[in-house]
This record gives C-alpha cells, sequence and structure tokens, in this order.
C-alpha cells in the first residue's frame, strides 16, 4: 500500500461545514453562466433573479462567494473556465457533469481532498466498508496535530466537520447509507475519465497518469484507470499503448475544445 502525505499547499479550513458538496448550485451556476457577461455582471444577474432559489441574501452570498471561488472562470488559464462551462451545458451525462463537479470541489479543498484521496482511498484499499464520524474523527484530530489547520479547532468544529465530509462523500457517490454508512464505488463514466485525463496530460505522463493521486478521488486504482484508457482507446478517443514497464497515452485532440466537441456527440 502507497503511503500518502497530506496534499500540499494551503492549510485546511473549515468551509466544507458551511459550503457542503454544493452539486445542485453548481450545477445550476454553470448552466446559467454567460460568457459574454463580465463576471461582475453575471453575478449581479444571479442576485436579481435569485438564480440559485435562496430563501435568504445572506445564504445566496455565501454559495455565491463559495462557487467564485470553486470555479474561477474568468481566469485566463489556471481555473477550469470555458471548458467546465461546456462540458456542464454540453455533456448528455448528469452522472459525467457531477463527477466532474465533484472532482473540481475536491480540488479547491485540501481538506476535503485528502479526506477522500487518503482516508476514504485506504479503507476502500484495506476491503473495508463502514464508515464512520469517529473514523473522521480521527482523521481530523491527526491533521490537528501536525498542525495542517488553520487555526485549533473545538471539539464542536470537529463534530461539524467530520459529519460535513461524511455529507459531501455521500453527495459524490462515494458513501452511501444513513445510519450505517458503507463505501461505494461511484464509476466514472468515459466523458469525465476524459475530461480529467486530459486536464492530468499536462503534469503527468504514460504510467505516471494512470497512477495520479486525483483518480483515488473515485477510489480508482492505477488498474482501473488502466481499464478506462483501454475502453477509450478501444473507441478510438485516445490511444493507449503498454510496453513492460512504459506506457504511453495519446490524446487525437489538437485542444480541449476539440475533445469537447466528441464528448458532447
Amino acid at each position: 500500500m502507497r503511503a500518502l502525505t497530506p496534499a500540499s499547499g494551503p492549510q485546511y479550513s473549515s468551509r466544507i461545514i458551511k459550503a457542503g458538496s454544493l452539486l445542485a448550485d453548481s450545477r445550476v451556476y454553470l448552466r446559467e453562466w454567460d460568457e459574454g457577461r463580465s463576471a461582475r455582471e453575471n453575478l449581479a444577474h444571479f442576485r436579481e433573479v435569485n438564480v440559485l432559489g435562496k430563501r435568504s441574501r445572506s445564504r445566496a452570498e455565501d454559495v455565491l462567494a463559495e462557487l467564485r471561488r470553486r470555479f474561477p472562470l474568468e481566469s485566463p488559464d489556471g481555473g477550469p473556465g470555458h471548458a467546465l462551462l461546456r462540458f456542464v451545458k454540453e455533456t448528455p451525462s448528469p452522472k459525467a457533469v457531477d463527477r466532474v463537479l465533484a472532482y473540481h470541489a475536491a480540488k479547491s479543498d485540501p481538506l476535503l481532498y485528502d479526506f477522500i484521496t487518503i482516508h476514504l482511498a485506504r479503507l476502500h484499499e484495506r476491503g473495508e466498508r463502514r464508515v464512520t464520524v469517529i473514523d473522521a474523527l480521527t482523521f481530523l484530530r491527526e491533521s490537528a496535530r501536525r498542525s495542517a489547520t488553520t487555526r485549533t479547532w473545538s471539539s464542536v468544529t470537529l463534530n461539524a466537520l467530520a459529519k460535513a465530509l461524511l455529507a459531501a462523500s455521500k453527495d459524490f457517490a462515494l458513501v452511501s447509507g444513513r445510519t450505517r454508512k458503507v463505501l461505494t464505488t461511484p464509476g466514472l463514466p468515459l466523458e469525465a475519465f476524459l475530461y480529467i485525463a486530459y486536464r492530468l496530460r499536462r503534469h503527468a505522463h504514460g504510467f505516471s497518469l494512470l497512477a495520479h493521486r486525483d483518480w483515488r478521488l473515485f477510489l480508482l486504482a492505477p488498474e482501473n484507470v488502466e481499464h478506462l484508457a483501454i475502453t477509450a482507446a478501444r473507441q478510438e478517443l485516445l490511444t493507449y499503448e503498454a510496453l513492460g514497464q512504459t506506457a504511453s497515452i495519446g490524446f487525437p485532440y489538437s485542444d480541449l475544445d476539440a475533445l469537447l466537441n466528441v464528448i458532447a456527440r
């Protein structure tokens, strides 16, 4: 079993308590986003018509702020941007859309990312199915001991965080059940696999792409990812060749827009 360390970067925060998965809100936010308007104009329009359907202005502002942080659409390169908008608006598979939204949500929150890729993925590798609040609390307390948190969390905050992490994991189809929660295998539609793999190609190649830590967000082992690559290759959506200890993954697309044209069809 590989020993994983927490993701480098910003320290953990407790924002997941207020934010949650926001999958439904994310779908509305991205589908209603008008690329012909500036970010300021889009947000003003969303507030005016209450596009998210929130009961209070303060809740609407909180959610809009989190969605803007999670999906920096105005970023020229670093954020999801145009490609994510196209994927959400044009991909015919709701399941694929939700997987990509879950991916971006976890990537934007180091605590959520590490909880899934370290804790849940480790349980999955061990063949353990039961997931409890106590398990989540143990993970959080270990994080606090490593000084990975932005501040010292009270017992109340720790309990709220544990429940919020499990709730988000349930929304992401990684956990099921009300009182007795168990791990589930969410599966990854080819559309979502291609979108994520194409983005990862700038940072990893061959077997390193198949073994990239991001796939653990879907509880996928390298051999699972390889199966997806082989399936996509059979449909001529990419090229995949493996020989001994080397592998080659190629994308016959000039850019992400070209890939999205194929996904939309």
